[in-house]
Formats: C-alpha cells, sequence, structure tokens
C-alpha cells in the first residue's frame, strides 16, 4: 500500500477532523509508521486508534472514566499520582494499566510516544492474530482484552471504523491511494 506516500499521516488527519495540528509532528508520523512496519498493523488504523483514543494528544491520560489532556509528562505523571484510581489509560494509544503487570512494565515505560505506539501496534498486532484478522473483533480485544458484544464497545468499535474510512476515502479522492 505504500504508507511513505501517505506521510504526513498526523498532519492529514488533524486536517481531516480539524485537531490542533501542533500536536502532530514528523516524530509522531514516524512512530506510526515505525509500529506499522513492525507489527503489520497498517499504519492508517493505528492512526485511527489513536485519534479516537487521544486526539493525538502524547500525554492524554483517562483516569478512573474522566479524560485529561496535560501539556507535559511532568503535568501527566501529576495527575496519576494524585489519583487514587485503579484504572487508567495512558498516551498516544490510551494503554491500559491492565497491561503493566501482565507485561512487567512500568508506568513510566509507557508514557513514551514511540514506546507508547509501538505498544498499542503490538497489542493490535495480538488482538488480530487471536481474532483472525476481524477488524472488529480486535478493536474490541484492543479495547477491552476480549471481544465484547456491549454496547459501548460496539459503538468504540464502530467510531475508530468510521475515522478509518474517513480516512482512507479523502486519500483515495485525492490521489494518494
Amino acid at each position: 500500500m505504500g504508507f511513505r506516500r501517505i506521510v504526513p499521516l498526523t498532519l492529514f488527519l488533524c486536517a481531516v477532523f480539524a485537531a490542533q495540528p501542533s500536536r502532530a509532528t514528523d516524530a509522531l508520523d514516524g512512530y506510526f509508521i515505525e509500529a506499522s512496519q513492525a507489527t503489520g498493523v497498517p499504519a492508517s488504523l493505528l492512526l485511527s486508534v489513536a485519534y479516537h483514543e487521544s486526539r493525538l494528544t502524547p500525554w492524554a491520560l483517562n483516569v478512573g472514566g474522566r479524560s485529561h489532556f496535560p501539556e507535559s509528562m511532568t503535568e501527566a505523571k501529576k495527575i496519576l499520582s494524585n489519583s487514587n484510581a485503579t484504572s487508567y489509560d495512558v498516551g498516544l494509544m490510551q494503554i491500559n494499566n491492565f497491561w503493566l503487570s501482565r507485561l512487567s512494565l512500568s508506568v513510566d515505560d509507557i508514557f513514551p510516544p514511540k514506546f507508547n505506539v509501538h505498544l498499542g501496534a503490538q497489542i493490535l498486532a495480538d488482538c488480530l492474530v487471536r481474532y483472525n484478522s476481524n477488524i472488529r473483533k480486535s478493536l474490541s480485544c484492543y479495547h477491552s482484552g476480549s471481544d465484547s458484544s456491549q454496547e459501548h464497545v460496539r459503538k468504540y468499535v464502530q467510531s475508530i471504523i468510521d475515522i478509518h474510512e474517513q480516512v482512507f476515502d479523502l486519500l483515495r479522492k485525492k490521489g494518494k491511494l
């Protein structure tokens, strides 16, 4: 498909969805492309997940069901340390703390954007293998750890699919695919 032809991905997605372009950088593009090449998950799908999860905000958090968009890693860590939440999601790909103990990671490990994107790509790649490349089931797995039929999970999956389809429709119209 030639992922290099659709760079800069983050700038394009920001333009499509009117996100803040200051959050989209060449470095982020590289992270998505590298993660895609390492895992086989299309960069456009990874970017769609990240856009849905964090609006491409590297330090985004969801702590106990409440979204935060801090301006720095320091601010994000402070929010987490002041929280009693038992469940939280971190970074561009909103990696849930469930994965920390399962993968022998610390919260500090999952903050750096490059690692966060690569870990999110690996989780999604594992879900794609687990569910025989079924995108809906794999996105559900990414979100909840399994193929869930709960209404909020179905809405989550559909939202990412809608983002992904919009990106591809625009790329086709612009002759990028």
